[in-house]
């Protein structure tokens, strides 16, 4: 049974990473809730049982992530190691975490830290098996995270001003119907409308687009939320101690998140913040407070010295009735309040409050800051109200009530425990409230660290690059800051810082006044007291000479006291303050450089002494073989250099030679380019003289035979002319025959014949024209070619 619990305990934290964890921009696997373990054991000390306790679940993130971070890890580690067989039955087809809105909302899907999101989810499910969850708990489990990613991609449509409907042609909505077991009018239904009872009458209203969506998210929320409970209940009943173990003691473990400050605050970072002030508070109490006490019981003369005390921005976060969230919780109980009504509320009450700051330009932006221990931070009053409420509306808890998947119905029994549906403001007293359930969790933490012996551990990030061995120092002096760790220091400097028990202060210190107390018999304190009376003025001494060279009078004009060096014998112990450990650690150290100075020149001495000596035969040695090496290297480079002289010489008439032949060879290769180049030239002129002699004998011929048929054109041109002439005067005669005509008819035939003649000669005329135009044109040809 021990054995199976401690493994459970261990298997419950990657189970709570996995569902609770996500990407951070400063860190990889950053807790997104508080949680507290109880680990709980038998009188022999064996370990029966644990019990987990969580709070503040970073919801929120489901809908919105800053840039670099990430969703929770389980939606990562779920699509990546998905199978085949698994994405067919949880509908997720070749999906992946760039399809969903719910994980690809910041762009960033990986780790920084080398984790494998697949090999983390076989992990997770191998602590789910050691847990007690079964494998059909695991399917309806994997089939809501299923159904989450598809509801985060589900579209609303406007359908006027005052109404929407859920958008029936989305390709994830059959996903989300099947795997939640809904009807589409009924997610319609719950998601784009509203009910109210008036009179034992109901009304139903539309919402438009903008409330349905934010409808929508907060049913997401509630689901992640209340799957988060089922699974930390699970683990709790699988941890719980049997009947008939008895439990006798316990160790608890409580781990929130650190002090934080983005660059945009909302009402989660208040809530965080908040818790930090209080463990802050308890810190101051449990630790300072046991300086004052340990002072007391050993009969230490101290002075009160003033440290941070946050009382006034606890009462200014929680103070019943006036607090911030108490006047949160008020607003969200009236009908119509929003986050305006509720900057205003508070711009008014704390005005002039020490810790609270509102500028002009913060309340036209509805942000506020805080002056917390840490630092002042910023707030964005954006979202408060909604956030505070974190509430399921009737219509959404109906709607799960009505899903034939029976792990649905369980979570909305989860759901509604805490939130119960409501309509209206006035109803919201049933809902108590995120600060307010905070409130109640804080105080109960508070009564437990009360009733125990608390021990604090702070985690400190050296970089914000993940590299081993680089240290930051402004990122680790803020954390200090943000743990409340440098406010501590200040204190305990400013306090007797340094402490020892009287025989080890005896023992260290006991030097600085070794002659007086080298006969001194009597008891440990008495000792101490001794020793403290002859060192006290040593360390005035040189505490007035470091005032004076720093221009402190007040110090200077001090008497001596031994209280007044800040060295004070207790019961059990001798308490230092810090500027006196240093002067005491000065006068030691003082003391032991003189001792270590004689004990060194001793030595020093007699060492010197036999060195001298070895080194006087080592010269004597070095000198010999010295000589003897350089003789052999002067004989060495007489021969290297003779042998090097003979290289020289052959290598230099070698190239001297080469480059003899090689200019020859040159010359000669360059006087026969140029001969062969010459004789080229001259028979290339040759022809070219010759083509010009045949071209210049063509052009004579062509010249020629042009002449020869332009003279001819011309024979033919006069003859041409006369025939006119001719045709003319037979014109004129037949004008004077025309009268005659039938007198001569028979002279009319003839000469009617005599020109058909004519017309016949002129005809050839014409056609012995036109082939001397055409050889004309074809001398013209061969001239032209001749001439190409």
């Amino acid at each position: 049974r021990a054995v199976n619990i401690e493994m459970r305990v261990v298997q419950s934290s990657p189970i709570l990473e996995s569902f609770g964890n996500a990407r951070t921009f400063l860190n990889d696997n950053s807790s997104r809730f508080g949680k507290f373990v109880e680990l709980q054991f038998k009188e022999n000390g064996s370990l029966i049982g644990a019990a987990i306790e969580t709070y503040l679940l970073e919801k929120v993130r489901l809908v919105s992530q800053s840039r670099d971070e990430r969703n929770f890890h389980i939606f990562y580690e779920f699509l990546a190691s998905a199978t085949a067989e698994e994405r067919k039955k949880y509908l997720l087809d070749e999906l992946t975490a760039k399809d969903f809105t719910m994980t690809c909302g910041s762009g960033t899907f990986d780790r920084r830290d080398n984790a494998d999101d697949s090999e983390q989810f076989d992990e997770l499910v191998d602590a789910l098996g050691l847990i007690g969850i079964g494998n059909n708990d695991m399917e309806y489990i994997f089939s809501l995270l299923s159904a989450l990613l598809h509801i985060s991609n589900l579209t609303l449509l406007s359908v006027n001003d005052e109404e929407s409907k859920v958008e029936q042609e989305n390709e994830h909505l059959d996903q989300v119907l099947t795997l939640l077991g809904l009807e589409y009018d009924a997610l319609d239904a719950a998601l784009t409308s509203f009910s109210i009872q008036i009179r034992n009458q109901e009304y139903v209203r539309k919402l438009p687009k903008e409330k349905a969506e934010k409808g929508l998210e907060a049913l997401a929320k509630a689901l992640y939320g209340a799957l988060f409970k089922y699974i930390v209940r699970t683990i709790n009943d699988n941890m719980r101690p049997s009947s008939t173990d008895k439990k006798a003691g316990s160790i608890g473990m409580l781990d929130v998140a650190g002090f934080e400050h983005f660059e945009r605050n909302s009402f989660e970072q208040l809530c965080i913040n908040y818790c930090n002030e209080v463990l802050q508070q308890q810190f101051i109490k449990l630790v300072f407070l046991a300086e004052q006490r340990e002072y007391q019981r050993e009969g230490i003369d101290y002075s009160e010295v003033v440290f941070g005390d946050n009382k006034e921005v606890l009462d200014l976060i929680d103070k019943k009735g006036h607090g911030i969230i108490a006047i949160l919780h008020d607003q969200c109980k009236v009908p119509g309040t929003s986050d305006r009504t509720f900057a205003t509320n508070i711009y008014q009450q704390f005005q002039s409050h020490p810790r609270f700051k509102a500028s002009r330009k913060q309340k036209a932006n509805q942000m506020f800051s805080i002056v917390h221990y840490a630092g002042s931070v910023e707030y964005d009053i954006t979202g408060f109200v909604e956030k505070n409420k974190d509430e399921v509306p009737k219509e959404g808890s109906q709607l799960l009530e009505s899903s034939s998947n029976p792990f649905v119905r369980k979570l909305c029994a989860i759901i509604t425990e805490h939130h119960k549906p409501t309509t209206t403001g006035a109803k919201f007293a049933q809902n108590r409230g995120v600060g307010h359930e905070l409130t109640t969790q804080l105080r109960d933490i508070r009564d437990r660290i009360d009733a125990t012996q608390p021990h604090y551990i702070r985690c400190f990030k050296p970089n914000s690059d993940l590299r081993p061995g680089d240290f930051q120092p402004a990122l680790i002096a803020n954390q200090l800051r943000y743990a409340g760790v440098l406010e501590a220091l200040r204190v305990s400097r400013n306090w007797f810082s340094h402490r020892y028990k009287h025989a080890e202060f005896y023992e260290r210190y006991y030097q600085l006044a070794k002659d007086e107390l080298k006969d001194f018999n009597g008891s440990e304190r008495e000792k101490c007291q001794l020793l403290v009376n002859m060192v006290a003025f040593q360390i005035w001494e040189l505490m007035q000479e470091t005032d004076a060279v720093e221009g402190d009078d007040e110090s200077k004009n001090m008497s001596f006291r031994v209280d007044n060096v800040g060295l004070q014998v207790g019961k059990t112990k001798v308490f230092l303050r810090h500027k006196t450990f240093e002067y005491l650690e000065y006068l030691r150290g003082r003391i032991i450089v003189n001792h270590v100075n004689k004990i060194n020149a001793l030595l020093r001495g007699r060492i010197a002494r036999k060195q001298y000596k070895k080194r006087m035969t080592a010269v004597m040695s070095a000198q010999t073989y010295a000589r003897r090496f350089i003789a052999v290297l002067k004989a060495k480079s007489i021969l290297r250099r003779n042998a090097a002289a003979t290289k020289i010489q052959k290598t230099w008439r070698g190239g001297r030679d080469l480059a003899r032949y090689k200019l020859i060879k040159l010359l000669v290769a360059w006087t026969q380019a140029h001969f062969r180049g010459w004789e080229g030239r001259e028979q290339f002129r040759q022809l070219q003289e010759d083509q010009k002699k045949r071209k210049e004998e063509q052009k004579q011929i062509l010249q020629e035979k042009q002449r020869k048929l332009e003279e001819e054109q011309r024979k033919l041109q006069e003859k041409q002319k006369k025939l006119e002439e001719e045709q003319k005067k037979m014109e004129e005669e037949q004008k004077k025959v025309e009268e005659e005509q039938r007198k001569l008819e028979e002279e009319k035939k003839q000469m009617e014949e005599e020109q058909r003649k004519a017309e016949e000669e002129q005809r050839k005329m014409e056609e012995e024209q036109r082939k001397a135009e055409e050889e004309q044109r074809k001398a013209e040809e061969e001239q032209r070619k001749a001439e190409e």
